[in-house]
């Protein structure tokens, strides 16, 4: 196995699991109704993500927050 395979598959492991915890991470926050924390890992989650349901989330807290105008562009770019 070449070097440069392995790296890509090193990466792409890490990038799932930094995926996996992030959604985990919203999910939990907003089940106990932690908006305004769950509203600090949002800012960082890209409107451009390809991440669907990173962008769900996004769009639930925002609308949560009665952040309307963030949530619309958030759930826009997830469908």
């Amino acid at each position: 196995m070449s070097f440069y395979r392995i790296i890509a598959i090193l990466f792409l492991t890490i990038s799932f699991n930094l995926y996996s915890q992030s959604v985990e991470e919203l999910q939990a926050l907003i089940n106990k109704g932690k908006y305004s924390d769950a509203e600090l890992i949002a800012k960082k989650i890209n409107n451009n993500s390809e991440n669907q349901k990173l962008l769900i989330l996004k769009g639930d807290i925002y609308f949560k927050l009665e952040n309307y105008e963030e949530a619309k562009k958030a759930y826009e770019k997830a469908y």
